[in-house]
């Protein structure tokens, strides 16, 4: 039988790292300091430095990160917040859990991102409050926009700004999936007024576990989060709002320290597999990869299919992982049908019916990806030659 090719696997990266990750875990082990501390401060400090922000603040997952975050610049009650249906749904519940709501756009057909000139398009009709806020016909304010960078693409910067400063608009990047990505203007991460961090295994920066962290240029956002992340600990005892425990172990915090270091080689390695994948799958006319934006960090390659789900099907019966995002974009979940739209979400449904993600990560064989393509063809051959 030959061997299954997964779809995701840490341990070629973390592998190369074992002896680094093995005294970071003993240097953890005989501080006596299990959650923050010196670890976490350090591993703070080094990815401020990596994104070139002035601060990082450690939480428990890329989840609290977002909820944080958008707390921290104000986001709550009343809000409407303009962000995209085709994610985690993490990016719409942290939203729900502010008191605000998400209120979904479209995206754009070749990258699948948040499609910014739709946005501005749908917000120009819309009437401004007293304050200068465009208004939803429900009454709800916009105050803030979550863009996600989605597989590695990272949403175009100067317009993000640009739509923001014109609709009086807060920036909230969820960088959930593209941390290590750039544009012009900088990495990700580092435009908007705060951003979201996850280290979850899979990301271009995984953790041996959970963990987030949320990024900033502003000091009072970033001493908030740490309050918030505490319980509303303003200083030792004292709580001045209702917080939550969010706090980054100690363990991962090093062993992020770790593998930061490796993050633009690793990046390198994954952007040079999906132009395998692109080269080899260049004649397959019935398979589209998804368009790569300059600066991209490959997280996830994914391309599309009219015929996804029976091509799904061929590559599990041929040993091969894959995964489907999103095959229920967030519109159509319960908690989240009748939240406000900006206009129909076309782009995003055939998206759904259409998105499928190969296997990769740092170090997967070539030979996988080679198996991977020519199943990938082999498919299509088999469908067209059968009447």
């Amino acid at each position: 039988m030959r061997e299954p090719v997964r779809f995701f696997d840490p341990r070629p990266a973390l592998m190369q790292n074992h002896d680094h990750l093995q005294r970071a875990f003993h240097d953890v082990l005989t501080s006596g300091t299990y959650i923050l501390g010196a670890a976490v401060d350090q591993f703070e400090r080094e990815l401020a430095l990596y994104i070139e922000v002035p601060y990082v603040v450690g939480v428990a997952s890329g989840s609290d990160a977002l909820e944080l975050a958008l707390r921290a610049v104000g986001i709550g009650t009343g809000d409407g917040v303009i962000t995209t249906p085709f994610t985690f749904v993490a990016t719409a519940e942290a939203i729900v859990h502010t008191g605000a709501v998400p209120v979904f756009a479209d995206i754009h057909p070749d990258d699948w991102l948040l499609d910014l000139d739709r946005v501005d398009e749908a917000l120009s009709q819309l009437s401004l409050d007293h304050e200068g806020h465009r208004l939803l016909s429900c009454g709800r304010r916009l105050r803030g926009v979550v863009p996600v960078h989605l597989f590695g693409n990272v949403v175009p910067a100067h317009k993000l700004r640009d739509l923001a400063e014109q609709h009086r608009l807060l920036i909230i990047e969820d960088v959930a999936q593209a941390l290590g990505g750039t544009t012009a203007e900088g990495k990700a991460g580092s435009f908007g007024d705060v951003s979201a961090a996850s280290f979850f295994p899979t990301k271009t920066l995984g953790a041996l576990g959970d963990g987030g962290a949320v990024v900033t240029r502003h000091e009072a956002v970033a001493q908030r989060v740490r309050s918030l992340r505490q319980h509303g600990m303003a200083q030792r005892g004292f709580f001045t709002e209702v917080g939550r425990n969010s706090r980054l172990d100690a363990l991962q915090a090093a062993f992020l320290s770790v593998r930061l270091p490796h993050l633009d080689d690793e990046i390198r390695a994954r952007r040079a597999t999906v132009c395998r994948y692109e080269q080899q799958l260049a004649t397959c006319e019935q398979v589209t990869a998804l368009d790569r934006r300059p600066g991209h960090a490959a997280q996830t390659m994914v391309v599309q299919t009219r015929q996804r789900d029976e091509l799904r099907r061929f590559l599990h019966q041929e040993g091969i992982e894959t995964a489907v995002y999103y095959e229920t974009p967030l519109h159509r979940f319960p908690p989240y049908q009748s939240m406000p739209r900006l206009g129909e979400l076309h782009v995003v449904d055939k998206a759904a019916g259409r998105a499928l993600a190969l296997p990769l990560y740092p170090g997967i064989p070539e030979s996988h990806v080679e198996r991977v393509a020519a199943t990938v063809q082999s498919f299509f051959r088999v469908c067209r030659d059968t009447p």
